[in-house]
Order: structure tokens, then C-alpha cells, then sequence
């Protein structure tokens, strides 16, 4: 049962000048409409600057927060939130309105917040909709099997070292939070242009939040490499919260980071990032292709974490490991 004050909020950006630029805005307003027709939760969009209005999105939000220019998804995120939370909700489902996530999904994540909390806005908790689960219903790009396998490994450690275990999708579009986590999340954000989903597991971490996965049925098949770009965003932002980090016992995650942001920053065409340091008695090998980069840990490591099946190669055992292949 959707409560009367839950919001999904939704950030979009499409250049105006661009000659797609109607195009995208006619797709996000189907994708409006088909999200809230699936759950009926209230729908706040926060426009950052592309110059919408009620018409052009069909009259379908309850809520449109409008920027005026755009300066990245994190801050559209600030400033949406904090205009939400004016309206006092409960529970707030964050959600990418590019498409990446289906909306048929909307109502895993919210179902899962609301049973995580207890139905307690005031409980700071986070839900983070995994795209990689065991109720996925698309078969993945075979090509991107053992890159997405090493990423989950590595996302997964760094979660563990955060406090969170079986959390290993974490830069997922598809999330929910409480009101009380939303106030946490603003007093501590400090992330520029992107990499918002890596700064709220890193605030929830330090401020004593507590965080689970939601199982997505629905995304696209992944690539089998990242931009580089899109490497740095999820990165950087713990130079943000650094002293804090260190300040809880995590200066090992810290460094570990700060190498692989440095290798990265340098396009080094290959380089090994042992893992050691957080727990994971492996190495990562990244290699450089182009702008982007990809990652492997050895087929050994894997076999010991992954159930390699037809359908889903990236199942992942997390609740016995065996110690031998």
C-alpha cells in the first residue's frame, strides 16, 4: 500500500539547443506517465535546465522543481531534495529517468524500503536496487560476464569495508530512502557534478545509516568496459569525505582509492590494484581501451564467488563461499 506523502523523484537534463532534445523529452514523459500509472506514488521531477514545464511533461508530475542551468546530477539532487523535504514525505524512491532501469521496478525498490524501515520514515536507511540480481528476466551480454563479475567483487568489498554487506551494485540509478536519510544525506553531501549514487553510500556509512539491495527483474545489458570518466565520478568523491573516512578507521579504503583514481588520472594502459587492503585476497587488473577501462581478477577468484550459469553468470554465492574451487 503506496502512503500518501511518498514521493518518486526523478532528475532529468536534455540539452534545449540539441536537435534530440524534443525527442528525450517526449520519451521522459512516457517514462513519467508509465511510472506513475505502476505505482501512484506522488511524482516530484527536478528539471536540470532543460527548460520543462507541466505541459511539455503532460501535466504528469505533482511536483516540478526547475533550474535554471545545469551543474550535474548531484546538485540537481541537493537542491531537488531540499525542496522536497519542505513537503515533509515519508519515503522517497530515487530513480534515473534515462531509461536504464525499467519502471516496472519502481515498486520492488519502494516495497523493499518500506519493509526495511519498518515503515518508519524516521529510520535513516538506504535501498540501492541491484541490476545484477537473481531475478533478473534479461540474459546479460555474455562479452560482459567477467568485467562485471570483477566489479561486483570490488563494489562488494569496498561496501563491506564501508559496513555494508551483500551490497555490490551500489552505483545503481534505482534506489529508495527514508526522510530521516534524505536530512542525513543533504548535511553531509559535497560531491560536484556526478558520482551522487557513490556519495550516498559513503554518507551512510558515516552517518551510522543502514543500507540493503532491492532485486531488479529489469536492465539493459551492460558493457563490457566504463568511460573512464565515469570511473573518476564514482571515485573522486572520497577525497570529499576524506578526513571523515579516516576518522572511522577507514584510511586503508581511502588509499586504496586514491591509487586507483591516480592510475585512471594518468590513462596508464595497464596496472594491477591489489585488493588485499580491503579484505579481498586478490588483484584487479585493469586495462585501458580508449576512454574506457576494463577489470579482471583471475578465474581462480572468481570460480570461489560466482555461480556461472546460463542465464545468469553473474549470481553471486553471498551467503557460503567455499574456501577451494
Amino acid at each position: 500500500m503506496v502512503e500518501q506523502n511518498d514521493w518518486l523523484v526523478i532528475p532529468f537534463y536534455s540539452d534545449p539547443t540539441s536537435g534530440s532534445y524534443e525527442t528525450a523529452v517526449s520519451k521522459f514523459g512516457d517514462f513519467l506517465v508509465r511510472s506513475k500509472e505502476t505505482i501512484g506514488l506522488n511524482l516530484a521531477v527536478i528539471d536540470d535546465g532543460s527548460n520543462l514545464t507541466l505541459e511539455k511533461l503532460r501535466h504528469t508530475p505533482d511536483f516540478l522543481v526547475t533550474l535554471p542551468k545545469n551543474k550535474g546530477k548531484s546538485h540537481a539532487m541537493r537542491e531537488g531534495l531540499r525542496a522536497l523535504l519542505k513537503q515533509n514525505p515519508g519515503f522517497i524512491v530515487q530513480y534515473d529517468g534515462d531509461g536504464d532501469q525499467s519502471y516496472v521496478d519502481i515498486p520492488v525498490v519502494y516495497n523493499r524500503l518500506i519493509a526495511f524501515s519498518g515503515g518508519n520514515p524516521d529510520a535513516p536507511v538506504l535501498v540501492i536496487g541491484d541490476r545484477y540480481s537473481e531475478d533478473l528476466t534479461i540474459p546479460p551480454n555474455p562479452e560482459s560476464v567477467v568485467y562485471r563479475q570483477t566489479i561486483l567483487m570490488f563494489f562488494g568489498a569496498l561496501a563491506k569495508h564501508l559496513g555494508f554487506d551483500d551490497v555490490r551494485d551500489w552505483v545503481s540509478g534505482a534506489r529508495g530512502y527514508s526522510r530521516e536519510y534524505a536530512k542525513r544525506f543533504l548535511s553531509q553531501s559535497k560531491s560536484s557534478r556526478y558520482g551522487l549514487e557513490s556519495e550516498q553510500l559513503v554518507v551512510a556509512s558515516l552517518t551510522g545509516a543502514k543500507v540493503t539491495t532491492a532485486p531488479l527483474t529489469q536492465s539493459r545489458p551492460r558493457d563490457p568496459d566504463t568511460l573512464t570518466s565515469k570511473w573518476l565520478q564514482n571515485f573522486e568523491v572520497y577525497s570529499d569525505h576524506e578526513q571523515a573516512l579516516r576518522e572511522q578507521g577507514k584510511g586503508v579504503m581511502v588509499d586504496l582509492v586514491y591509487s586507483l583514481v591516480d592510475s585512471l588520472k594518468k590513462e596508464i594502459d595497464e596496472f594491477d590494484l591489489p585488493l588485499d587492503p580491503i579484505g579481498e585476497k586478490t588483484t584487479v587488473h585493469f586495462t585501458r581501451r580508449g576512454d574506457r577501462y576494463a577489470a579482471e581478477i583471475p578465474l581462480e577468484y572468481r570460480a570461489r564467488l560466482f555461480m556461472v550459469e546460463d542465464k545468469f553468470p553473474f549470481t553471486i554465492r553471498k551467503s557460503s563461499i567455499p574456501t577451494s574451487v
